[in-house]
Formats: C-alpha cells, structure tokens, sequence
C-alpha cells in the first residue's frame, strides 16, 4: 500500500507493514503471524473491535492514527472509514 502526503507525494515507511481493513463483505481479524495491529482511520465514526485483552468495545475514533492494539475490527456497528491495519 502508498502512503501520500497532503502534497499528494509518496511517503516511504520502514519497518511498518500496512494494509487495507475491507469490511464490505465480512469482518477483519489480525493476521496469523502478528499478535495484533493498530489502527489508522480516514474518515472518524465508530469502530468495534476486540483489544489485546480481549474485550469487545465500541468507541467513537477520529481520523489519523489511533494507538489501540487490536485484534479484531466488525463490520456491524463499524461507521468510521478508510480504515487501515498498522502492524
């Protein structure tokens, strides 16, 4: 995935693995070999997921990067957008 900034010019990331949260068709688990990720969001709105601990929780994020380690986001009660994995 690219990242731009505000002048519209690619930005490099090291070390930081990205990827796009779908949640069209069905919900988004962590992937097999992480322990969670955290979450970067386009545009704020609500956002289910399921902590490091545990829990399942709905809070109200707003957009830019959110340090919740997750392992879990739902597609029901989700409204947030352009939500993106960081691992």
């Amino acid at each position: 995935m690219k990242l731009f900034n505000k002048n519209s010019k690619e930005v490099k990331v090291e070390g930081i693995d990205l990827e796009n949260i779908d949640l069209t068709t069905t919900d988004y688990t962590k992937k097999s070999n992480e322990s969670h990720f955290q979450l970067l969001i386009g545009g704020e709105g609500n956002v289910k997921l399921t902590t490091l601990a545990g829990t399942t929780i709905t809070v109200t994020l707003p957009a830019g990067y959110n340090p919740i380690a997750c392992t879990k986001v739902f597609k029901t009660d989700t409204t947030a957008t352009g939500l993106v994995a960081i691992y």
